[in-house]
């Protein structure tokens, strides 16, 4: 056992990565008033009475019902108790990384969110940073948010999903060669690629564009590659977030008026925004939907066919043991 080395999570994977790497654990308590301010609360036991001189592993795992603003201020606030009790070090592993898809300044007046949130992080004085497959890593690397903190670390995300596709299709006795992956816009091809790198080499890449209907005005979305042909094809859509769910499901159920016959959507980080977003999924009759456990969910229906789940643990196992290799802890 290593005693030097404290993991302190909300997550139920808490225990089994803790087993996985013979380290101590704690569980801290989600609290939240009625004026809607939280208060977490690290729990302490009698056998880990105190954080003096420990190598401490933050893991805040993102409910799906939890106000994503609640979630963000929580793990700051959990980060500057840990500080006082004055460990050795403090590292965080954030899997879903708030306002992620805010990296960008579209128009004049507003923030950089994505850039402000490291620094909230940064301000804390992390001794290590690592996250799941952030939106702005299609163009740019997380470390450029991250400028003062020694170690920096992205989880592949799309690796996960992708493999669980190609085991899927594989299962199925699908053909790779009739299986096309498609980007929902040009943005996401960096993933569309490392997907396609994942399932093998005969896998096709396509993404969608958006266009005005000239009779109806309406936005509406069609391949970049017009001469595209889906008879009897398998599409992937693949991303690294799904809110709504309507953008892709919309795309997929044109596909199928296209002649493609089988549905996979594979992404990231299960948002599901909205309370439709399982029943939009569902309408274009997806063989597979398939995203990580960044975000836990307790629905029923997300543990039904043709939902999958493919859990972080061994990710996460596999970076903090990186991290003991590395004399980080």
């Amino acid at each position: 056992m290593l005693n030097s080395v404290i993991l302190i999570s909300n997550s139920p994977l808490t225990k089994e990565i803790a087993d996985k790497l013979e380290i101590n654990y704690l569980f801290y308590e989600q609290r939240e008033f009625s004026d809607t301010e939280v208060c977490p609360r690290i729990l302490f036991s009698e056998s880990i009475s105190s954080l003096v001189n420990k190598d401490v592993v933050l893991f805040p795992h993102l409910r799906g019902t939890q106000n994503k603003n609640s979630y963000l201020v929580e793990t700051y606030f959990l980060l500057q108790t840990i500080r006082a009790e004055k460990p050795h070090s403090i590292h965080l592993i954030y899997p879903y990384f708030s306002y992620m898809r805010q990296d960008k300044i579209f128009r004049r007046g507003e923030p950089l969110s994505a850039k402000y949130v490291a620094e909230i992080f940064e301000h804390a004085h992390l001794d290590s940073f690592s996250t799941v497959t952030t939106h702005f890593s299609r163009d740019k690397e997380l470390r450029t948010f991250f400028p003062h903190t020694s170690v920096v670390n992205e989880i592949d995300g799309i690796a996960l999903i992708s493999k669980e596709v190609k085991r899927f299709v594989t299962a199925e006795k699908m053909d790779l060669n009739d299986v096309i992956i498609v980007s929902p816009d040009f943005g996401a091809i960096p993933l569309a690629k490392h997907a396609a790198d994942i399932l093998g080499e005969h896998v096709r890449i396509t993404y969608l564009e958006k266009y005005r209907d000239r009779d109806t005005g309406e936005i509406q979305q069609r391949f970049a590659d017009h001469s595209l042909r889906l008879e009897g094809k398998t599409l992937v859509i693949i991303d690294d977030i799904v809110a709504s769910g309507s953008t892709i499901s919309n795309a997929a159920v044109m596909m199928k008026e296209q002649g493609a016959e089988h549905i996979i959507f594979a992404y990231v980080h299960p948002v599901h925004s909205s309370i439709h977003a399982v029943d939009n999924l569902l309408k274009a009759e997806p063989r597979l939907v398939v995203f990580t456990n960044t975000i836990l969910w307790d629905i029923d229906r997300l543990k039904q066919t043709p939902f999958k789940d493919v859990s972080i643990t061994d990710s996460l196992v596999g970076w903090i043991k990186e991290l003991l290799s590395k004399s980080q802890l």
